[in-house]
């Protein structure tokens, strides 16, 4: 993206990193949240 043939469009850059970054923190704190419970799960039983 950095070295394309056209110019660089800096928010198009920024909206596309902020995106990207949200997603795996979406995905992170699921995932977080998907351990915890099966934890919890496991310590119950």
């Amino acid at each position: 993206m950095l070295r394309g043939p056209g110019p660089l469009d800096k928010r198009a850059l920024l909206a596309t990193l902020d995106a990207e970054i949200e997603a795996r923190e979406i995905h992170a704190y699921t995932a977080g949240w998907n351990d915890a419970l099966a934890e919890a799960r496991r310590k119950r039983a």
